[in-house]
């Protein structure tokens, strides 16, 4: 029996399938390595072959332009078959000739399926032309309900569980009670029941806590009473005076002012602004000048339906207010939200919401945060805010009554029958470029997509992708034409959404995990070992295998503060998220990890309610259950880890979600900040590297762990030697 390994060198050249005898060096290796910054595995030789005589004739008298495939097949010590060792191909230009000899020396490059693969990676499609198989997804528009504030430069959009802010064509119903009209009249909006709102900031400093929220009197106008009855704020004689309603006192009064002349910016009773207008000055007391601000807030739900919760809706007008999806064609004005904050509650630690203004009374240098206001009955318990893109001196919420939430319910279904799935997508673009690469919807091509419960996906979902344009339509008459995608574009989403990498496995599957089954060597359960190094005994001298190499060193990784995610297009902070942030003393304050989808936006509610903001290229991304009609966009509830609530609709795609169930593994440290909470990750990459040899008589499987004296460590590089098969390896352990 041979110890040593026997080699078959096959060539297809002019259509024949030919056995070559060439001649290589000792240190001919075949070398397997993981990609840098991923987890699929090249395949390259060191060293070249030589060929002679009529070998160096045939190869001599190639066509230039011909390449030469070649395989090389191995039988192993003590088998009887033989196994793929390399693919390789070469043309005359990898030669080098010696005619006076007839020898060549050759240069394989590799021809494995992974190399394909990559070849093609940046190679753009259109979608539509290379024809996978399509399927239909549906998707449920719902009712918008609509915030503005009289005279705002933005409306809000909220929508079940998001909200955003949408430029409005202009600003309507600041200055003159005609203009207000204007938004009943024309627009359907109805003011809330609230009416119209005074706040008075507070400030620690204030030597009379004359702070809240004015509600105007519904009969006598510049009239407003603070809430709790103790003040109130209103036009007396040629002043606007704050007056302590048990005493008669005046505390605060503006100086005196022209008839027709008011405190807030505008015109008279009817002013509306966020600015700052004129100040009340302290009588008596001392302090600081404060600042009143008043503003009119309107409601109204757009809908595609035209009846919502029994009440039946009027067309919207032609020209509106702000642009929305086509599909929303009707207004319904009795939406009414009466559970309205104004606060000025202030934190001395950042936040989300952003600084008060620089010249903000007692409240400079603060930030803006939640309502210290508990939810009234009937509503849901979050609050919502409003226009907080425009907050300078107070911010604005409002909380949702619960009859109101209950009408999303009631929107309208909406099937898009040119989407693909995933898999069928992912087929059309290998049958380009690697059509021996095969990938399917089946556990054995990606147990992370399309095991039956995966321990990290839970029960089976499918992923289907549609042209933006066909969602941003809604219902089309025709479907895209254009619908351009890369290889890479798929891979970097599967990336930076779920936390997912691929390789080529031994049988040409495109296999697409995630980290954690490359942490495990394979596995989404327990660890898989290829080989264990702590078995082996050297035959020589009888001692370990491990003797004497328990060496390693650190890789110096550049170690970021945040990694920050996006999507191609703006979505709701609910789907957007927040970064992740590292709290690891080697973190650099500067360095920030974008990780980018940039083909694909998810969050379909924005889609609707802001269609002027999205671009028409690239493709939406659902992450779909399977009810008895088909593929339908669930509305999934999540909680976060800091205790945010949200409802949304294809939320397993959104951010939020996707860090806390896929971004736990593989991470620059232990200790993370994931949506606003502080929590320790899984895993952290790996950087204790560690280099040995041993002795080799098999196949090797790249993806498995090695068990050294160090632990199980993770190959990046495996060096072959052709005579002895001896392996040089390279790992990976644990940091820590």
């Amino acid at each position: 029996m041979s110890c040593r390994a026997t080699y078959r060198f096959v060539a297809e050249i002019n259509g024949e399938t030919l056995n070559l005898n060439p001649v290589y060096d000792d240190d001919l290796t075949k070398i397997i390595e993981r990609a840098q910054d991923g987890n699929h595995f090249t395949e390259s030789l060191s060293g070249n072959l030589t060929f002679v005589r009529s070998e160096y004739d045939l190869i001599a008298g190639l066509d230039i332009e011909e390449d030469v495939p070649m395989t090389i097949f191995v039988i192993y010590p003590g088998q009887t078959t033989q196994s793929v060792f390399f693919r390789g191909s070469f043309a005359k230009t990898d030669c080098s000739f010696d005619a006076d000899n007839r020898l060549v020396s050759v240069s394989l490059s590799s021809e494995a399926p992974t190399k394909k693969v990559l070849d093609g990676i940046n190679r753009e499609y259109n979608l539509v032309d290379i024809a996978p198989v399509t399927s239909a997804v549906r998707y449920t528009v719902q009712p918008i309900l609509q915030v503005y504030i009289a005279g705002s430069s933005f409306i809000n959009n909220y929508v079940n569980g998001t909200n955003s802010e949408v430029p409005v064509l202009r600003q309507v119903g600041s200055g003159s009670p005609y203009t207000e009209t204007e938004l009943t009249d024309t627009y359907k909006f109805s003011i809330t029941n609230i009416g119209s709102l005074v706040i008075v900031p507070y400030f620690d400093t204030m030597p009379v806590d004359v702070s809240g929220t004015y509600v105007s009197d519904p009969v006598l106008a510049g009239l407003f009473i603070r809430q709790d009855s103790a003040y109130r704020l209103q036009r007396i004689s040629n002043r606007w005076r704050i007056r302590d309603e048990s005493t008669g006192t005046d505390i605060y009064q503006s100086d005196v002012l022209p008839f027709g002349e008011g405190i807030f910016p505008g015109q008279g009773f009817e002013g509306n602004d966020l600015e700052k207008g004129k100040p009340l000055r302290p009588v008596g007391i001392g302090g600081p000048d404060i600042f009143p601000f008043r503003v009119k807030i309107y409601s109204r739900l757009i809908s595609p339906v035209e009846t919502l919760n029994g009440v039946t809706g009027e067309l919207l007008p032609e020209e509106d207010i702000a642009p929305s999806s086509s599909v929303y064609q009707y207004v319904i004005p009795e939406a009414d939200i009466p559970y309205i904050v104004l606060s000025s509650d202030a934190s001395t630690a950042p936040t989300r919401w952003g600084k008060y203004a620089e010249d903000a009374v007692g409240l400079s240098g603060q930030y803006f945060t939640l309502p210290s206001q508990s939810a009234p009955s009937g509503s849901i318990e979050k609050p919502f805010p409003i226009s907080p893109t425009q907050w300078q001196y107070f911010s604005m919420w409002f909380y949702y009554p619960t009859d109101l939430a209950g009408s999303y319910d009631n929107g309208q279904v909406i099937a898009i029958n040119d989407a693909y799935q995933l898999h069928d997508a992912i087929n059309a673009l290998l049958a380009q470029f690697a059509p021996n690469v095969t990938f399917d919807n089946e556990p054995e091509y990606s147990d992370f997509f399309y095991g039956t419960t995966n321990p990290l996906r839970g029960a089976k979902k499918y992923p289907v992708i549609a042209p933006k344009s066909n969602v941003i339509v809604g219902e089309y008459d025709r479907a895209a034409t254009r619908a351009e995608i890369r290889m890479a574009d798929v891979f970097e989403m599967l990336l930076n959404l779920y936390n997912c990498d691929w390789y080529v496995d031994s049988d040409n599957r495109l296999r697409i995990e995630h980290m954690s089954f490359f942490e495990n060597g394979g596995s989404y359960s327990g660890t898989e070992v290829g080989a264990d190094l702590t078995t082996i005994v050297e035959p020589q001298s009888g001692k370990a295998w491990m003797y004497r190499t328990n060496r390693w060193e650190y890789l110096k990784e550049q170690i970021p503060a945040r990694l920050e995610f996006s999507y191609m297009d703006k979505s709701s902070r609910a789907f957007e998220g927040h970064p992740i942030e590292v709290r690891s003393k080697y973190a650099q304050s500067d360095n920030v990890e974008q990780r980018a989808v940039s083909k694909f936006t998810t969050d379909v509610d924005y889609i609707n309610s802001n269609p002027n903001e999205i671009n028409p290229d690239g493709f939406v991304l659902f992450d779909c259950e399977l009810d008895p009609a088909g593929f339908r966009a669930p509305f999934v509830d999540i909680e976060t880890l800091s205790g945010e609530q949200f409802r949304l609709q294809n939320g397993y795609v959104s951010f939020p979600y996707a860090h806390e169930n896929y971004f736990l593994s593989g991470m620059p440290a232990a200790l993370l900040t994931v949506n606003l909470a502080d929590t320790t990750a899984a895993s952290v990459r790996k950087t204790k590297r560690q280099e040995l040899d041993y002795a080799n008589s098999g196949d090797v499987d790249p993806v498995k762990l090695v068990r050294t004296s160090l632990g199980d460590g993770m190959p990046t590089k495996i060096e072959v030697r052709f005579l002895t098969l001896n392996i040089k390896i390279t790992l990976l352990h644990d940091t820590e």
